[in-house]
Formats: C-alpha cells, structure tokens, sequence
C-alpha cells in the first residue's frame, strides 16, 4: 500500500508545481503583456504629441523669398481693400431702408407669393395688355417688399417712375405680346438700366453686369525709382504716357515684370466688348527721340477648369495645391471636409489655394477654413456692412429666413479700423473673372491675412444682395430670383462686375505654370 501511497503523493506533488509553474508563467505573460501595451501607448502618445506639434507648433520659416517689389504690392492691396467708410454712411446706409411696409399688406402679399409659385398653371405663349399690367403691379410690389437691395439702387424714387415707364412702353407694343417680347423687350432693358445685381435673375436672364479685361503678351516691363522701362529688340525705353493701366505680372519664367492693361467696366450680358486702341510714349535712353507706339491687347479668357468638385488636394513640384471650386453641395460633410484642410495645411511653408472657376455657395465655409488655417476669425464687416430685413414676404422668398411683423430691419455693425490677421507662411491664391458669390467673399476673407498674393485676374464682383431668393410671376411664369438681403460696400463705390483685384495679373490659364515657376525662382537654398 505504502508504494501506492508515494506515487500518488509525488503525482500531488507534481500537480501542485506544474500548477505553480503554470501561474508564474501566467504571470509573467500578464505582466509582459502590460509592459508591451504601457510601451505601445507611451508610443502612441509621444507620437501624438510629435503629430500634435508638427501641426499645432509654430509654422516653419518660409522657404519662399518673396521679393520686397512684389510684398510691397501685396501689402498696398491689402490694406486698399478696407477703404474707410465714407462720410456719413451710417446716415446712408438708414436710406437704403424702405420705409412704409404695412404689416397687413406684407401678411396678404406673401401669401400672393406663395400662391403664384404653387400654382400648377403651363408657361402661355403671349399675356393680353391687362395682364401685363396686373402682373407689372405684382413686380415692383415684389421688388420692394423682397428684393434686398431696392434701396440701394434708389428705392421708390427709382422704381415708381420705371413702372410707370414700362407701362408707358406698353401701350406701343402689340397685344397679345408675346412672353418673349414682353421679356426682352420690355422688362430685361428696363431693369437693366436700374439695377446691376449679379445675383439678380430674371427669366434665366442676368439683370447683372460685367467687366472685361485686355492685356498684351508681348511686351514687359521694369520698374525703377518709380519709372517703367521697356526693352524692345535690344534698346530700352523710358515709358513716358500711356492710355493703358501698368499692371504687375509674372513672366513665363515666374519672374516679376510689368504689362499693358485696360479693363472696360459696365458691360450688360448682352453688349460686346470690343479692344481699345493702346497707345504708349516713348524715350530711347541713349538719345533724345521719342516716339509713339500702338500696344495691341486681348480679352483675357477664364481658366479652363478641369472639374467642379469642391475640393482636391494635390501635390506638383513639391507645392501642395488646393483646388476649391464650389462652397455648394448636397452632401454638407463635403464641405466640413474641404474645411478642414485648413487645419491640415495650416503649416505647410507655401500653399497654392486655387480658386478659378469659384461658382459660389455657403460663405460660411470660407469663415471656417480661414479660422483653421490660421487659429483667428475673420470679419466680413470690415469689407461690407450686411443689411437683413425680417418680413413674411422675405419668408415666402427665402424660407430660412426669419418671420418678423410688421417688417424690420437688421443691419450688421461696421469695424471702422481693419485688423489684420497673422500669417508666416506664403499663401498664394489663384483667381478669375468667373469667381463669384461666396467665391467673391472667400477672396475678400482672405485679404485680412498677411502674406497673402493674389495671382490672375479680378473676380466677377457679386456681393451687393444675398441669401437667394426666388418666385414666379404671375401669369408669364418667368422664374424671378434675387438676393433678399444686402451687403453694403464701405466706400460705396459698385462692386458688382469690379470683384476684387489681384496683386499680379496673369492670364488664368497658365497662372499655376508661372506661380510654379516664381516659387522656383525664389525658394531659400536647400
């Protein structure tokens, strides 16, 4: 038995150091495996923090020197574009609100609105006289209870004596008048002599206005102490006078030089724009002769843009280029998205924010990706004074809109003195004729930063109404849409076809070759 008894007591004993050995390596697997997963979030955490430095820490030192001629030119532009307000404008500004809006009439009125955009009734081909003239009642009483800048553009002094006008018109056209004549012959050139509102659409017709520029290609200049000097197979000349605008530029190999310009402001959709005769004095610097010479230009096109997205992120040459063409979309994490590249790009040492081709949307995304990229806001109030009025017909327009009755005015306070925002790193913007709306504001915005060059051409200018607004007439059931509510310029000078200004002017086509080139150019050495 005694045998048994020690070959069950050493298979006990077995058991019980098998069993400790086992716990000992539990254990120390336990404890390995803390160690491993303590170094592997001391890991995470340093590299966070490295990350969390990389992009939170101060920018790196610029690897582009900008040459003192072109920052000379960004920073004049810069503080330009917040002129000081002129004299009396708060006095101004209370005349741009139309006075007498009855609550009962906008109650009754916005129903009117609400009923003629509802109704399902087909587009006639001609209206009778009488329903022209109901229907003209119905216009002016829309533009001012709804329309936002009716009192910009001279309110009821204004537009009593043109309703009156076109139904004065009236009377010399056949009836029926066909829809199309009634349009184009009758409303379209009235308007239009009234009222230059980018944002303004009547019939799918702009009741806006334009601007186009010429420039030539051929000839470039230099600047010294103040004069321009043009070098022409082999000579240089002195330039003396000039009918032409002298505008900055970039040459094709990125270096700063100075061209011929001439813009014609005021155009209508429909009017052409023919080139203008350029003329320029000139002086040979080795002899007393001076002579005059013909300068031919050309309209300058828009960027032939390879996609409407609103945003992509690219690299060429070791740039980063950021394309931003719309603000609009029907998926708004899109615009979150694009928003939050400013954070991403906030300390890369050069940035390319190309924006030809902008065709507008939600301004509020331009405040958000300006706040990212430089951790400050950004004041629209510094460029325009923004004028809102709450009503029930402006609801009936604009449904996001507040109610108010009777009628009432908001008007958004000035900043008299411009601050402008910190910015060590390059910011180049690339910009066109077609940049409009919040485009427009996102170009504006971007002038308080420092450090910030503009390159192409201006924008379209269409900023003086906003938050759009839209109907139908009555019985033509030509579409109506206009801004709601109105952006008063500080200088109060037109803005609408003017846009913005760049600080060097180059053909949009190939103003991302030559920007590439510049920042070549002038890169610190490696």
């Amino acid at each position: 038995m005694y045998p048994y008894l020690a070959i069950l007591w050493h298979k006990i004993y077995n058991y019980d150091m098998n069993m400790r050995l086992l716990k000992l390596q539990m254990t120390f697997h336990l404890h390995k495996q803390l160690i491993l997963a303590g170094l592997l979030c001391l890991l995470f955490i340093t590299g966070g923090l490295w990350v969390f430095m990389l992009r939170e820490g101060t920018p790196r030192p610029n690897p582009v020197n900008v040459p003192d001629e072109v920052r000379q030119i960004m920073d004049a532009n810069r503080h330009a574009t917040f002129p000081p307000r002129v004299e009396n404008f708060s006095y101004i500004i209370e005349g741009f609100l139309t006075p007498n809006m009855s609550a009962m009439d906008d109650y009754h009125f916005a129903q009117r609105i609400r009923s003629y955009a509802e109704a399902d009734i087909p587009t006639p081909a001609a209206l009778s006289h009488a329903e022209i003239e109901e229907e003209l009642d119905f216009l002016f009483m829309l533009l001012r209870y709804g329309y936002g800048a009716y009192g910009y553009f001279g309110g009821d002094a204004v537009f009593a004596p043109l309703h009156e006008k076109i139904r004065l018109n009236l009377t010399h056209k056949p009836n029926p008048l066909s829809v199309h004549d009634y349009l184009h012959d009758l409303l379209l050139p009235a308007l239009r002599g009234a009222i230059a509102d980018n944002h303004f659409w009547l019939g799918w017709q702009s009741v806006g206005v334009r601007s186009v520029l010429f420039m030539n290609h051929t000839y470039f200049m230099y600047a010294q102490d103040g004069n321009y000097f043009l070098p022409i197979d082999g000579i240089t000349y002195l330039v003396l006078e000039t009918n032409a605008q002298i505008l900055p530029t970039l040459t094709r190999q990125g270096s700063l030089a100075y061209v011929f310009g001439y813009r014609v402001y005021g155009l209508r959709p429909d009017d052409d724009a023919n080139p203008p005769d350029i003329f320029v004095e000139l002086q040979n610097m080795t002899s007393p002769e001076r002579y005059t010479r013909s300068i031919p230009v050309d309209a300058i096109e828009n960027a032939a843009v390879s996609h409407t997205n609103v945003h992509t992120l690219r690299e060429e040459n070791g740039v980063p280029i950021l394309e931003n063409r719309r603000l609009h979309d029907t998926n708004e994490r899109t615009l979150w998205r694009f928003q939050r590249t400013g954070r991403q790009l906030r300390n890369e040492p050069v940035l390319i924010l190309d924006l030809r081709g902008h065709s507008g949307g939600s301004d509020g995304f331009a405040f958000g990706w300006i706040e990212q990229y430089t951790r400050f806001p950004v004041r629209f109030d510094m460029m325009f004074t923004h004028i809102r009025r709450y009503s029930h017909s402006i609801n009936a327009l604009q449904p996001f809109m507040p109610v108010a009755s009777p009628p009432r005015w908001h008007i958004w306070p000035h900043e008299d003195e411009p601050t402008f925002i910190p910015n060590e790193n390059l910011l180049i913007v690339l910009t066109d004729s077609a940049v409009g709306s919040a485009g427009d504001a996102f170009v504006g915005l971007l002038r308080q930063l420092e450090n910030v060059l503009i390159v192409g051409t201006p924008t379209m200018g269409v900023l003086i109404s906003g938050n759009m607004g839209n109907t139908i007439l009555p019985h033509s059931r030509l579409d109506i849409r206009f801004g709601v509510s109105m952006s008063a310029p500080t200088h109060l000078q037109p803005f609408d076809g003017v846009g913005f200004a760049p600080d060097l002017w180059v053909n949009p086509n190939v103003s991302l070759y030559r920007v590439l080139r510049f920042i070549e150019n002038y890169r610190y050495p490696q």
